[in-house]
C-alpha cells in the first residue's frame, strides 16, 4: 500500500538534504531510527516490539504482561539517525515507566541546534493473570438466630462474577464475615472485610487483585429463595422435592450422652419434614437430658446441608427443643426446611404375646392348653378343642398378654366371651402404645380330625424395589382363594423392571408350603409385568394341595411416549476453559458447547439436564464428569422414553471459537491496541473516531506524501521499520499474529465515502511450521484454480489454509458486510496457526493509485462459527 511510496519518499528526502547541504553544513535531523528492548529488568512483566512512529515521535511498545505493574524497567538498544548530534533525557540502559498510562519522554538534538521531542510508551495488548475467587467460607456471621451457609456458590455469567450466600433464615442487616481462596497469588483488595447487608437486595463488591495488580470485581448477593415448609411440597415436582428430601435407610443417627438411653429408631417423615429420633431407657420411658446426638448423612452432589452438618453433634436440653435446618438443592434453588426431634419411646407393637385359658363352661367341653397357636402374621389365636363338641355354645375366660404399653379393647382378662359353635370366631383389638392398632381373631379347631384347608389367609409385601427405585406398589394385596391367585398392584412406575420384593405369609392352620416354598427373608424376582411366582400349599391332612400363583396387575398411569431433552447446562467446566454459551439444537439432536478460550488440561465438565418425564439417560450422568480427550471429540448419549419404545440419540461436540483481538476497535489515546499500521510515519492515516453505537471506531483515511496516494490501513501483525529495508518495504511488514481457531466468516460493520475508488479486506488463515514469530509478508498470487497461494521461495514454512477478500464501494452510510473464508485444507488435514485481517481504503493502495477523499470508518468486528 504504501511501501514504494515509502522508497520514493526516502530518496527525494535525501535529494532534499543534499540539496540543503550546500546552504547549510549542518543536519536538521533528530530521528529516531531504531528502538529495540535487550533486557526486562522487572520480573513478571513481558514486552513486545517495539513499533516507531515518527509522525507522532512515539515509540510504541506492546505490553504483553504486566499493566499494573508499577515501574517497568528495562534495557534498550537505542540508534538515532547518522545526521543527529545527540540523544538526551533518556538512559538506555535503564528505561524506567512509572505507570503504563505515563510517557517516558526524552529527546534528540540534531547537528544545527533544534531539538525533537520523544516519547516511549507502553501499549497492553493482554492481560494473563487471573484474579478469581476459587471459593468463599462463611466465617462468622451476625446475628446469631440467622441460618447461613458453611460455603457460598461462585459463578460466572458471562462476563459478570458472582458470589452467592445462601441464608434461608436471613435477619437483616446481616453482617458475614468471607474467608476467601484465591486465584495463586491473589490478594483482596483493602484485606477481608465484613460484609453487611440491609436487604436481601443489597450488592456487595469484592475487588480481587492479581499478582500483576490486576484488579476484578466480584458480586456478593445473599439468597434467601423459596422455603419448602411442611405439607407445602405439592406446588414442586416430584424430583425437586426429592432432591431436599433425606434417606432414612442412609442416615446414621448415635447417642453420645444419656445414662442408659439407646436409639430405638428412626423415623424420617418428608411430608412434615421432621427427623424424629425415638430413645428408650433402660429404667424409664423417659430419656435422660441433657442428650446429645451425633446425625451423619450423605450428601447427594447437588445437595448443600445449611444449619447443620453431617456428623455434627446436636445436644438437647430437653423433650420440647426442637433443633432446625436446611437442604438447598443448588440447581433448582430450592431449601427444604426440616426439623430433628427427641421423641420419647412409645412400642409400636400391637401383638398378642400369650393366651391362657382360665375357665370353660360346661366343662364337658375339652381343649388342648398346650396346643394353643398365636399367629401373628394373621393375627389369629387358635384353640383346640378335643371333646365335647356337641355341648356347645360354651363361655370361655383367658388372660391376654399383649405387648409392653399395648391395651386390649373387645375382651378383658377376667370376663367372659362366648362361642357358639365350633365354627364360631371372636374378634378383639389390641391398640400399641403409639396408637396403633391390630385387629386379633380367636377361632376354634378339632383336634379329632385333621385340618383339611390348604390357603393363603394373608400376604403382605415387607418390601420392595425397582430398578431405578421408582416404581411404587400398594400395599393392599388381594388373595382369590377361588381361583388361588394373589394380585400384586402396582401403582405408579411399572417399567421400573426387575422388580424385588419380600413378603410375609399366614397359611391355613397347618398348612404347609411344598413346592416353591420361600421365606420372609427371600427375594422374589420379576423381570416382566408378565412374570408369575407360583408355590403349593399342603393341607395338614395332606389330602388337599392348592397350586398359588403370585402376579403383576400395572394399574400405572400410561408410560410416557416422550424422549426428549428439554434443558442441558455444563457445571464444574475444567479450569481455564472458558465456554461462552452452550446451544442445543432439537432439530439435529446436538448440543455445542461454545469454547472460547482453552485450558492446559483435558477439557470436562459435569452435565445437568432435564428430560421429559419418566424418559431414560445413557451414556452421561450428573454426577459424573465428561471427559474430551481433544476439543475434536464427541460423545454421544441417548433418550429413552418411559415406554422403551423412542430412543432418540443426542451428540454432544466442542466449537472452538477465539475471539477476535479488539474487534470493537477500541482506542487507547492515540493508539489502537491490537492493530498495527505501516503508513502512520508519513501520514495520519489511521485515527480515533465515534461509531454509529456511540463508541469509539476505526477511521481510515488516504493521505498523500510529496505527491503520492497514501491508502489508509489497519492489519493484524506488527510493522518494523528500518532503513536498511526502504527499498524492500514488503519486508518490514510482519502480517499475521498467532491464532487456532477456524470461523467461517467474519462481520463488521463499516462506513465507507471515497468520488473515484474502492475499499479492500484481506483475511487468511495460515499454517506456519518456522521457527521462532512467523515470517509473513504476504508473497504470493491466485493461481489457476483461484485460490491465493504463498511463494514457497520468499514465505518458508507459510501455507494459506483459508482466504477471503472482498472490495468495498460507496455505502451511503453504515452496513453490516460478512465477509465468508474459503478453506483449502480441512481440520483434519492442516491446523490453522495464524491469523491476519488487512483493512484498505484502497483496493490498488499497493499501486499508489486511490482518491483523497476515501474514508472508511470500521466497527464491530467479530469472527463467525
Amino acid at each position: 500500500m504504501f511501501f514504494r511510496l515509502a522508497t520514493r519518499l526516502s530518496i527525494l528526502m535525501l535529494a532534499v538534504l543534499s540539496a540543503c547541504g550546500d546552504l547549510d553544513k549542518l543536519s536538521s535531523s533528530a530521528d529516531v531510527v531504531s528502538f529495540q528492548i535487550d533486557t526486562v529488568y522487572t520480573a513478571s512483566a513481558e514486552l513486545g516490539i517495539p513499533q516507531i512512529d515518527r509522525q507522532e515521535g512515539v515509540i510504541q511498545i506492546p505490553l504483553l504482561y504486566g499493566k499494573y505493574i508499577p515501574d517497568i524497567r528495562f534495557k534498550a538498544q537505542v540508534r538515532i539517525d547518522k545526521d543527529a548530534k545527540q540523544l538526551l533525557n533518556l538512559n538506555p540502559d535503564t528505561v524506567t515507566v512509572s505507570r503504563w498510562t505515563e510517557d517516558v519522554v526524552f529527546y534528540v538534538a540534531a547537528q544545527n541546534g533544534s531539538v525533537r521531542e520523544w516519547a516511549v510508551r507502553l501499549v497492553p495488548v493482554a492481560q494473563d493473570k487471573p484474579a478469581d475467587v476459587l471459593g468463599m467460607a462463611v466465617a462468622d456471621f451476625a446475628p446469631s438466630t440467622c441460618v447461613v451457609g458453611d460455603s457460598a456458590f461462585v459463578f460466572v455469567d458471562g462476563t459478570e462474577r458472582y458470589i452467592k450466600v445462601v441464608a434461608p433464615q436471613a435477619v437483616f442487616p446481616l453482617t458475614i464475615k468471607p474467608s476467601f481462596r484465591l486465584s495463586e497469588g491473589c490478594k483482596v483488595v483493602g484485606g477481608e472485610q465484613e460484609l453487611t447487608f440491609q436487604s436481601r437486595l443489597d450488592l456487595k463488591t469484592v475487588s480481587i487483585e492479581a499478582e500483576d495488580g490486576f484488579v476484578q470485581d466480584w458480586t456478593v448477593f445473599v439468597e434467601t429463595g423459596d422455603i419448602i415448609y411442611a405439607d407445602n411440597q405439592a406446588g414442586y415436582p416430584g424430583t425437586q422435592t426429592y432432591s431436599t428430601n433425606l434417606a432414612e435407610s442412609s442416615m446414621d443417627v448415635s447417642l453420645l450422652t444419656g445414662d442408659g438411653d439407646q436409639i430405638a429408631r428412626l423415623e424420617v417423615d418428608s411430608v412434615q419434614n421432621v427427623v424424629s429420633i425415638v430413645v428408650r431407657n433402660s429404667t424409664s420411658r423417659t430419656p435422660q437430658y441433657p442428650l446429645s446426638v451425633r446425625m451423619d448423612f450423605p450428601l447427594r452432589f447437588n445437595q448443600m446441608s445449611i444449619g447443620l452438618q453431617p456428623g455434627e453433634t446436636i445436644t438437647f436440653s430437653g423433650p420440647d427443643q426442637v433443633k432446625t435446618f436446611y437442604l438447598y438443592d443448588q440447581y433448582n434453588d430450592l431449601k427444604k426446611l426440616w426439623k430433628v426431634r427427641i421423641e420419647p419411646y412409645k412400642n409400636n407393637e400391637a401383638e398378642v404375646t400369650s393366651f391362657m385359658l382360665t375357665r370353660s363352661t360346661p366343662s364337658s367341653v375339652k381343649f388342648l392348653m398346650d396346643s394353643t397357636e398365636i399367629n401373628s402374621e394373621n393375627a389369629t389365636i387358635t384353640l383346640v378343642v378335643n371333646d365335647g363338641t356337641d355341648a356347645f355354645p360354651v363361655q370361655l375366660r383367658a388372660n391376654v398378654g399383649v405387648s409392653a404399653g399395648a391395651t386390649l379393647f373387645g375382651i378383658e382378662n377376667g370376663k367372659d366371651f362366648v362361642m357358639d359353635n365350633l365354627n364360631a370366631q371372636k374378634t378383639f383389638m389390641v391398640i400399641a402404645e403409639d396408637g396403633t392398632e391390630k385387629q386379633w381373631t380367636i377361632r376354634l379347631v378339632f383336634a379329632g380330625a385333621l385340618a383339611t384347608d390348604a390357603d393363603v389367609e394373608t400376604f403382605r409385601i415387607t418390601s420392595y424395589h425397582g430398578a431405578a427405585g421408582k416404581l411404587q406398589m400398594s400395599q393392599t394385596t388381594d388373595v382369590d382363594k377361588v381361583n388361588k391367585i394373589i394380585t400384586l398392584t402396582i401403582t405408579a412406575k411399572g417399567s421400573d423392571l426387575p422388580l424385588q420384593l419380600k413378603a410375609a405369609m399366614s397359611l391355613s392352620y397347618k398348612a404347609t408350603m411344598t413346592q416353591g416354598a420361600f421365606s420372609p427373608n427371600d427375594f422374589l424376582t420379576f423381570n416382566s409385568l408378565a412374570d408369575t411366582y407360583r408355590f403349593t400349599v399342603r393341607s395338614q391332612d395332606g389330602l388337599t394341595e392348592n397350586q398359588y400363583t403370585i402376579r403383576l396387575d400395572d394399574r400405572s398411569p400410561a408410560a410416557g411416549t416422550a424422549a426428549d431433552l428439554l434443558t442441558f447446562k455444563a457445571n464444574s467446566i475444567a479450569a481455564g476453559y472458558a465456554v461462552a454459551s452452550t446451544s442445543v439444537d432439537q432439530a439435529g439432536r446436538t448440543i455445542t458447547m461454545h469454547v472460547t478460550q482453552k485450558g492446559s488440561g483435558q477439557f470436562s465438565f459435569i452435565p445437568q439436564y432435564t428430560t421429559s418425564d419418566g424418559a431414560i439417560v445413557a451414556g452421561i450422568s450428573p454426577t459424573a464428569a465428561l471427559r474430551f480427550a481433544s476439543l475434536k471429540e464427541q460423545k454421544t448419549f441417548s433418550v429413552t422414553s418411559e415406554d422403551g419404545q423412542t430412543v432418540n440419540r443426542w451428540r454432544i461436540q466442542i466449537s472452538y471459537e477465539p475471539p477476535l483481538t479488539n474487534g470493537t476497535m477500541d482506542w487507547s489515546g492515540t493508539t489502537l491496541p491490537g492493530w498495527s499500521s505501516s503508513n502512520t510515519s508519513y501520514a495520519t492515516i489511521a485515527q480515533r473516531a465515534t461509531g454509529q453505537d456511540g463508541t469509539s471506531c476505526t477511521l481510515l483515511t488516504t493521505g498523500s506524501a510529496a505527491g503520492f496516494f497514501a491508502a489508509g490501513s489497519i492489519f493484524l501483525g506488527r510493522f518494523e521499520m528500518s532503513l536498511s529495508q526502504v527499498s524492500n518495504p514488503k519486508a518490514m511488514t510482519h502480517f499475521g499474529i498467532a491464532f487456532d481457531g477456524r470461523p467461517k466468516s467474519m462481520s463488521f460493520d463499516v462506513s465507507y465515502s471515497t468520488s473515484n475508488d474502492k475499499g479492500s479486506v484481506d483475511f487468511q488463515l495460515l499454517n506456519y511450521t518456522g521457527s521462532g514469530s512467523i515470517e509473513y509478508h504476504k508473497y504470493g498470487s491466485v493461481n489457476s484454480a483461484g485460490k491465493f497461494v504463498a511463494d514457497a521461495s520468499r514465505e518458508p514454512g507459510v501455507t494459506v489454509v483459508a482466504y477471503g477478500y472482498t472490495t468495498i464501494s460507496n455505502t451511503n452510510g453504515w452496513t453490516r458486510i460478512t465477509l465468508p473464508l474459503d478453506y483449502y485444507y480441512t481440520e483434519d488435514q492442516m491446523d490453522v496457526t495464524h491469523m491476519f485481517i488487512t483493512f484498505s481504503t484502497s483496493y490498488q493502495g499497493d499501486q499508489f493509485k486511490g482518491s483523497s477523499d476515501s474514508k472508511m470508518y470500521i466497527d464491530n468486528v467479530v469472527l463467525n462459527y
